[in-house]
C-alpha cells in the first residue's frame, strides 16, 4: 500500500485505509509494524509528514507540499561530510542526516494555493 501512495502514509491513515479493506488493525500496532520497517531499512521516513515512504533510490532527500502532501525525491549529490562538519564546528556529533524541503508542488503552486 505504501509503495503505491502518492504521499507519504503515516499509522492512522494507513490503518483507516488497511480497515477499509477489511481488516482490523489498531494506530498502534500499524505504528509499531512501520517502525520496524524503519529500521530494518524498508521503509524511508519523512519527519515533515511524519509518515514513511518506499526505500527507493536512494535519493538525496524528498521534497513535500505543504498543501496536497505531495512528495518528490530530490536527485543530486548533498554534501554530507560537509554538513557533518559545520555541526561538528558547533561541538554537535551528527549521526542521521535529514533532508527535506517544506513548499508547494507545481499543481498547488499554479493554482495560487498557500
Amino acid at each position: 500500500m505504501i509503495d503505491r501512495a502518492d504521499r507519504p502514509l503515516g499509522a492512522v491513515r494507513l490503518a483507516a485505509m488497511l480497515n477499509g479493506e477489511g481488516e482490523r488493525l489498531k494506530q498502534p500496532a500499524v505504528f509499531r509494524a512501520l517502525q520496524e520497517l524503519f529500521v530494518a531499512g524498508k521503509l524511508k521516513r519523512v519527519e515533515l509528514a511524519s509518515g514513511y515512504l518506499p526505500p527507493g533510490d536512494e535519493a538525496a532527500g524528498v521534497a513535500l507540499c505543504r498543501r496536497c502532501g505531495a512528495y518528490a525525491a530530490l536527485e543530486g549529490a548533498i554534501d554530507a561530510s560537509e554538513l557533518r562538519a559545520i555541526a561538528r564546528r558547533r561541538d554537535f556529533s551528527a549521526t542521521r542526516l535529514v533532508i527535506e524541503v517544506e513548499g508547494l508542488c507545481e499543481t498547488c503552486s499554479a493554482a495560487g494555493e498557500e
